[in-house]
């Protein structure tokens, strides 16, 4: 009797262990799967080949309850580019930047990790603002180029020994959804590429990514985009008629003049057809990519497989 208390006892701990640990872990999952992702980001700069620039990576969307540890990388190519110890200092919403950064060397730029040291509630990051400053200095054999800025997850292995992204955690355990936003160093007058993929609402250029407000689509055999994303990174401008409905385009000496379902589009004052107008899509207007960027003086490549459009001069 005696030896079968002593059972069912250890079995009521080992039973009451799990059921804790699996409290824990939905508590977390719930709060991970509740939280809005909080945007780490970097912007862009431009500069001549020797300069030093300063870069700021802030945090934006903060959750309430704040920001405990972190861990992230950013990487550059360190043949065109350098960071010091001391081109490396805490932003403004870091409560004790003595103890709290630490960054780490690795082959593609530095890891960034941060741990709240002093772990008093009030000391934890809670509202948005510049989390890291960088002074990165340029190589004076640095050609004219678009050198990126990215940030990245870093991983760690898990207890099955499988890759798990490092995530942000709030109150120590709860995991936060991150949202990365990299930037780049214009050096010099490069020529910048464009790609695009169909369905995502991203354009990369040269290297650095950013979100757009609509994704490419393929409309009637043509790939159509919101073309002043593209237009814009080539140097030209975008000019809109609201009341004619109409998109003026200016690239170098060309001028492009469409009308919202239109099919007759005027180049340098010239009239010509195509097959798939312009249209207004959700509130975005979308024009036929390969048409528009041609007649602008630019290259598109398309890529079948990955459907992918690339633009260059």
């Amino acid at each position: 009797m005696y030896k079968k208390s002593i059972k069912d006892s250890i079995y009521k701990i080992i039973f009451g262990t799990i059921l804790l640990s699996m409290i824990l872990s939905l508590s977390a999952v719930n709060s991970f799967a509740r939280a809005k992702p909080i945007q780490v980001s970097i912007g862009s700069v431009k500069c001549n080949p020797g300069s030093e620039v300063k870069m700021d990576i802030k945090f934006s969307d903060v959750p309430e309850k704040g920001i405990t540890s972190a861990q992230f990388n950013v990487e550059y190519d360190k043949s065109k580019l350098s960071l010091s110890k001391d081109g490396i200092k805490s932003g403004n919403i870091v409560h004790n930047p003595m103890f709290d950064i630490v960054t780490n060397e690795i082959d593609t730029g530095i890891t960034v990790i941060y741990a709240d040291y002093d772990m008093t509630g009030s000391s934890f990051i809670k509202s948005d603002g510049t989390f890291l400053e960088l002074t990165f200095k340029v190589n004076e054999d640095c050609p004219s180029s678009f050198q990126s800025i990215k940030l990245t997850p870093t991983y760690e292995l898990d207890l099955l020994n499988k890759q798990k992204e490092n995530l942000f955690y709030s109150e120590i355990y709860n995991p936060v959804l991150v949202s990365y936003l990299s930037g780049k160093i214009t050096v010099g007058n490069p020529k910048p590429i464009a790609k695009l993929v169909v369905d995502k609402p991203a354009i990369n250029i040269s290297g650095s990514e950013e979100k757009i407000d609509a994704a490419p689509k393929i409309i009637g055999g043509r790939t159509l985009l919101p073309i002043r994303p593209v237009i814009e990174a080539f140097g030209g401008t975008i000019d809109w008629k609201a009341a004619e409905k109409k998109l003026i385009i200016n690239l170098g000496t060309t001028k492009v003049e469409m009308i919202i379902k239109n099919k007759t589009v005027t180049v340098n004052g010239k009239s010509k057809t195509i097959d798939v107008p312009p249209q207004i899509i959700d509130g975005r207007t979308f024009v036929p990519v390969r048409f528009v960027s041609e007649n602008a003086g630019l290259k598109v490549n398309w890529e079948s497989t990955t459907k992918t459009v690339t633009i260059s001069q």
